[in-house]
């Protein structure tokens, strides 16, 4: 049975001060970028979602978070328009997308950057001159939740009804820029 669940299913102040033990731990990985660093798959919802009923969603993106920069030769595969960004330590490709009142997959697939501050993981699924989408995630156990929210000044805002989605994933493994190309 995994760490995790064992915690959640047993009680008492032995296990509570276990888990909050577990959690420190957690939190001092959660400080290293490679912790934090991996290949993940996301679902993002209008509404509540969980890895347990991800067809909730309204996308699925693979999210590949590397402890390096990424090289041009590397960025110039996944998004050939795009000009190199040194700071480029991300890619991410939509493998599903239906319609609904948010910006998450408008690019298909792109480069980003990446940070972790306060144990959350920050990046954007979509950024140009006037708007974005930016995901910031918290890590518990092998599973990420968050938000990911539309954003955007003049002509790039986004409509009031555009609101926060809800983001939950998986870390799949070690980062793996193949995750990002399409044929994969």
């Amino acid at each position: 049975m995994n760490a995790c669940v064992w915690f959640e299913v047993c009680c008492g102040t032995v296990i509570a001060a276990a888990t909050l033990a577990i959690s420190a731990a957690q939190s001092a990985d959660m400080n290293n970028v490679g912790q934090a660093a991996g290949t993940y798959e996301l679902t993002i919802c209008k509404n509540a979602c969980s890895l347990s009923k991800p067809h909730n969603g309204f996308a699925t993106v693979a999210v590949v978070l590397f402890d390096r920069a990424m090289t041009q030769k590397d960025m110039a595969r996944i998004d050939p328009y795009q000009p190199y960004d040194p700071s480029a330590n991300a890619c991410y490709w939509f493998k599903r997308k239906l319609q609904a009142q948010s910006y998450a997959g408008i690019d298909e697939r792109g480069v980003s950057s990446w940070l972790l501050s306060d144990h959350k993981i920050q990046f954007n699924l979509l950024r140009s001159p006037d708007a974005s989408y930016v995901v910031e995630l918290k890590r518990t156990c092998d599973s990420v939740v968050g938000t990911g929210r539309s954003g955007g000044v003049g002509g790039g805002a986004p409509p009031p009804e555009y609101t926060r989605d809800t983001v939950v994933g998986r870390r799949l493994g070690p980062a793996d820029i193949s995750a990002c190309w399409p044929s994969h």
